[in-house]
């Protein structure tokens, strides 16, 4: 008889003594095999060091969009620059017909987002018709076949472009002109005397929004368009850019107008009578 119990353990002493003899083999191959995998990591290229907050800072560095764009008008070409009021609460008409500041010192002090030239005034510096500021009105509305619209804004922050003075009460008001569109529609204009002045321009959208757009040659930036060109120069514009002016009327020009924003700074020679300042 086969004494199959004794074969078995047998069997398994032998398999103890195989594995006894073959551990530190594996240890030692584990060993080499370790030794190996860290040498490889250390020829790896090490990943750059980020300090935290580069990316937001990136984006802080990044180079705002510059708001301009080129049009013609028969044969001449000029430049576009325009600015959205982001905030009709900090829009403010301030009054320059006795400080005469000149528009950068405005900018700089007031911290405007948006600085652009506001009417026109009399010789003795005063506004040429309707004049309102915080709600104060200093002049009232007059009949005049130029400056013939009033661009105001209501205590619901409502801009707006009309013939005449709003009923409700207005926080800031001024009588400009002439309306170059109305509703939508281009106006017609029909001057004796006319020249080729740079032109600052308010426009309403039909979402409400407000924006200040400045007409320039730019060969020499006191130059622009004719008043009786203005009109066609904004349905350019509207062509170039796609946004749809709903309503619109000429604030001034020629040595006398100013725009200033971070990217755009157009100067005056003379003295501007008020601004427009969209306060950061």
């Amino acid at each position: 008889m086969v004494n199959v119990g004794n074969n078995s353990y047998v069997s398994k002493l032998h398999e103890c003594d195989i594995i006894s003899l073959m551990r530190p083999k594996i240890l030692v191959f584990l060993s080499i095999i370790t030794v190996l995998v860290f040498a490889v990591l250390l020829t790896l290229p090490r990943p750059e060091k980020r300090v935290l907050g580069t990316e937001s800072q990136s984006i802080v560095t990044t180079k705002p969009v510059i708001n301009k764009v080129s049009i013609k008008i028969d044969t001449k070409e000029y430049v576009v620059a325009w600015k959205f009021v982001d905030n009709l609460e900090k829009l403010e008409l301030l009054p320059n017909f006795s400080q005469k500041q000149p528009a950068l010192e405005v900018f700089e002090f007031e911290q405007c987002k948006v600085l652009t030239s506001a009417g026109f005034y009399t010789k003795d510096d005063k506004p040429t018709g309707l004049f309102t500021t915080d709600g104060k009105t200093t002049r009232k509305f007059s009949q005049n076949s130029l400056t013939n619209g009033v661009l105001s804004i209501n205590y619901f922050g409502i801009p707006r472009i009309t013939a005449t003075t709003p009923e409700d009460p207005l926080r800031i008001a001024i009588q400009v002109g002439p309306v170059l569109i109305d509703n939508a529609e281009i106006r017609k204009l029909s001057l004796v005397n006319d020249s080729e002045d740079r032109r600052i321009v308010a426009g309403v959208t039909g979402e409400n929004k407000l924006i200040f757009i400045a007409f320039y040659d730019p060969e020499s930036v006191y130059l622009g368009p004719k008043l009786v060109d203005l009109p066609n120069a904004i349905g350019r514009f509207e062509e170039k850019t796609k946004i749809q002016i709903a309503d619109a009327i000429n604030l001034d020009g020629g040595t006398a107008s100013t725009f200033y924003t971070s990217e755009v700074k157009l100067s005056e020679i003379q003295n501007v009578g008020a601004f427009f300042c969209e306060k950061n």
